[in-house]
């Protein structure tokens, strides 16, 4: 499935998550689903050097009351962990969705 979006990365999120629910409306199936988008935006660098990891955008859309999300950022020792919650499921409005930019530049100690 390819879909574009010039609306950004909800939007695309949204659009694939609801081509999935129709898919398992359509099949009778669990309809708890979610897609996670993550962008990195990396320092353009001169041809031969390697680029500068500056930052990750993550975009979530899920249908279920919840969504977990687990990230390295400026190391594999120090893991980062998110659980996304809905505080209460909406009849109307199914999805849920959460957006961050996490800055990999920052040089202060966590």
């Amino acid at each position: 499935m390819c879909i574009s979006s010039q609306s950004g990365p909800i939007s695309a999120c949204t659009k694939v998550l609801h081509s999935v629910d129709e898919e398992s409306s359509r099949y009778d199936t669990d309809q708890s689903s979610g897609v996670l988008l993550v962008q990195a935006d990396a320092q353009i660098m001169a041809p031969g050097s390697s680029s500068i990891l500056k930052a990750v955008e993550i975009a979530v859309v899920y249908t279920s009351l919840s969504f977990g999300i687990g990230y390295f950022e400026g190391s594999m020792e120090r893991p980062k962990a998110s659980i996304l919650r809905s505080a209460k499921q909406q009849i109307a409005c199914r999805l849920n969705q959460f957006a961050a930019r996490i800055d990999l530049t920052d040089e202060k100690p966590l």
